[in-house]
């Protein structure tokens, strides 16, 4: 049986004798929040996930099973792979390819009718987001004010600053985003966080 994600943070943490704390204090997630995770009660984030995973010397692909690299300048609508991250709305599909010394990632990312059993956090990381919406009506909370972006608006904004993405309503939301750090590189430890 394939372990969650919580479970497998809560196995790394411990085969490196790490608290709750410990952890919480590298990658700037509350305790409380990081033992939801490990619970099962909580999803984090890709870029949560990606910090978990740095500060825990995992590479992602531990936590996201069958994660494929693609060196081609192409990636084809055929090979798009889809990632989940447990209980969360999100879907993301790779658009980019894991080319060295590119800079930007591309994700087309599906988000799922909102459920109320979601645990909605503003996430922060480094770099810059611009999103693009394909379809549905997306609601943006940054810096806690809300916007409501229509099929063809955009959105450009610093990563730093508290954002999160929700879909109130009862249609699927498709978006493009472009951003900067890359989450999935080539080799796991070529990702940096500034």
């Amino acid at each position: 049986m394939k372990k969650d994600i919580g479970e497998k943070i809560k196995y790394l943490r411990r085969s490196h004798n790490m608290t709750l704390k410990e952890l919480s204090m590298h990658v700037g997630l509350s305790s409380s929040h990081l033992s939801q995770i490990e619970h099962g009660l909580n999803t984090p984030s890709l870029y949560s996930l990606r910090k978990i995973a740095q500060a825990l010397e995992a590479q992602l692909s531990y936590f996201l099973d069958e994660l494929p690299m693609n060196q081609d300048y192409i990636v084809r609508n055929y090979d798009y792979h889809t990632v989940k991250l447990g209980d969360s709305p999100l879907q993301y599909n790779r658009l980019s390819n894991d080319a060295k010394g590119c800079s930007l990632e591309a994700m087309q990312i599906s988000i799922l009718p909102h459920s109320q059993s979601y645990n909605v956090s503003p996430q922060r990381h480094q770099g810059e987001e611009f999103i693009y919406i394909l379809e549905g009506l997306l609601t943006v909370l940054l810096e806690e004010q809300e916007y409501i972006l229509n099929p063809g608006d955009s959105m450009h904004y610093q990563a730093t600053l508290p954002h999160e993405w929700l879909n109130k309503t009862q249609r699927l939301v498709r978006l493009i985003s472009v951003n900067t750090p890359r989450i999935w590189t080539l080799n796991d430890v070529d990702y940096k966080e500034e």
